[in-house]
């Protein structure tokens, strides 16, 4: 995930996003705006739904398994 790049080594996600086609730029905008309407109280109802949906189906870290390889691969990266 970018994001997670971004948190681990801002110099190099900016060096990667200057390769960007304007075309990804404006889609990745248009991304945000769309995601920002549902920050908030609903983000986090949605949140927390999901969070009990993946426990109670075995995933014990719930959401929170989501960036977990990314975690991993960012971690590699920052060992090499």
């Amino acid at each position: 995930s970018m994001n997670a790049l971004y948190r681990v080594d801002p110099e190099r996600y900016f060096a990667l996003i200057e390769h960007y086609s304007p075309k990804l730029l404006n889609d990745l905008r248009d991304q945000q705006k769309y995601w920002i309407q549902f920050q908030g109280v609903m983000k986090k109802v949605a949140n927390s739904i999901n969070d009990t949906y993946l426990k109670l189906n075995g995933e014990k870290d719930g959401v929170q398994s989501y960036g977990r390889m990314v975690d991993l691969l960012l971690a590699e990266y920052k060992n090499n």
